[in-house]
């Protein structure tokens, strides 16, 4: 998927770049509303989010998974984001450099909205419908949530290490206190 993606990003001409995924999921028509949103709203990446109201055929499972994506990243970054892991996004060709590297599995797409906010991307999402999948899946639940995480946490790391680190001290200083008090 992601080596599939840096491919297109690579040969792409024009100013422009747009994706989607071709399982049936995600609306094509609805491209048009993305690009509007960009150029209204001066963005350098609009997402079109499936947790923002539009009807989903999501499954319950995968929807929960999501929703927890979009709750780390918010809280990480300090604005609401509704949908890291959507495969239906438009960005303009200039801003791909600040986005790199980008992963080659299925965890590109979560991996390029936490790069894209630390960089201070104008992000934009903007609702869209989501169907259920045609055919069978190759994301593992499990396997490519963890990844999903994990690569969210190892960015996020790099630009702000106090929201990992800064827990990890001042429970360690609370421990240190408390066993002073004997």
């Amino acid at each position: 998927y992601g080596c599939a993606l840096k491919v297109g990003f690579e040969r792409a001409r024009g100013s422009l770049i747009a994706f989607l995924d071709a399982d049936g999921t995600y609306p094509p028509e609805e491209l048009t509303e993305l690009c509007r949103a960009m150029r209204k709203e001066g963005a350098d990446m609009v997402i079109g989010s499936r947790m923002s109201g539009g009807d989903s055929g999501m499954p319950f499972t995968r929807y929960v998974g999501n929703k927890l994506f979009a709750y780390l990243l918010s809280w990480i970054v300090g604005r609401r984001i509704t949908d890291t892991a959507s495969g239906m996004r438009v960005l303009r060709k200039d801003v791909l450099p600040k986005l790199l590297p980008l992963p080659s599995g299925l965890h590109l797409t979560p991996a390029m909205s936490t790069q894209a906010l630390h960089q201070g991307l104008r992000v934009v999402e903007v609702p869209i419908s989501y169907e259920e999948r045609v055919g069978r899946s190759k994301l593992n639940v499990m396997a490519d949530g963890v990844r999903f995480v994990s690569i969210i946490v190892q960015i996020a790391r790099l630009y702000n290490p106090l929201k990992f680190f800064g827990l990890v001290v001042v429970f360690i200083i609370l421990v240190g206190f408390a066993l002073s008090l004997d």
